[in-house]
């Protein structure tokens, strides 16, 4: 888990209680990094063979990780991407097989293309979740704080980046302080 704001506080909590698993820390309480240059400062924890799961902190979802991950083993992805059908202003872009191609603003009109398949390709919402296989970590040339988009983009270019179509009933940003009331809600009526 990497930590920046209230750092103190999240370790303290994960030290107080017992969740039955090993959790690391990668501290970024110097300079937050963004979701790649997080990723590879704590590449010491996912270094291995397996895929492992990235998720942003403040996205909640129902999204079924199992068949994500062997989603993710299926296509032998270098990275898949948890993706949905929703409103945004930036969506990456995928081809009929859910290859990523490329990324548009909606808004602005930029695109950037990261192949062929570009053309044909159909706007999907990033749900920011990912699962990554750790060879990605030999191909990151980026350093510090980065974003792990335009990795992506590049990374397109010669190497398959898939998109997992979520079709669960709940995802949910928790960014905006009214989103928190309707989280707690689904949790309770979920009991999770």
């Amino acid at each position: 888990m990497n930590v920046h704001h209230f750092a103190d506080l999240i370790i303290d909590y994960l030290n107080e209680e017992d969740f039955g698993i090993t959790i690391h820390i990668s501290d970024e309480r110097d300079e937050l990094l963004d979701t790649g240059g997080g990723l590879l400062k704590a590449r010491n924890f996912l270094d291995g063979h397996e895929p492992f799961v990235a998720c942003n902190v403040d996205v909640i979802s129902s999204v079924d990780l199992k068949k994500a991950i062997e989603y993710h083993d299926l296509h032998n992805s270098l990275a898949t991407l948890i993706v949905r059908k929703r409103e945004t202003s930036r969506y990456f872009m995928f081809d009929e097989n859910m290859a990523l191609s490329g990324w548009k603003n909606m808004e602005t009109g930029e695109e950037k293309i990261s192949n062929d398949g570009f053309s044909q390709s159909k706007p999907w919402a990033f749900s920011g979740i990912q699962i990554l296989s750790p060879s990605i970590f030999n191909l990151i040339i980026e350093q510090g704080k980065f974003s792990i988009v335009p990795l992506y983009l590049r990374l397109a270019k010669t190497h398959k980046i898939m998109g997992y179509p979520d079709i669960s009933n709940f995802w949910l940003d928790l960014g905006k302080p009214g989103q928190i009331s309707i989280a707690e809600k689904y949790l309770l009526d979920e009991q999770v």
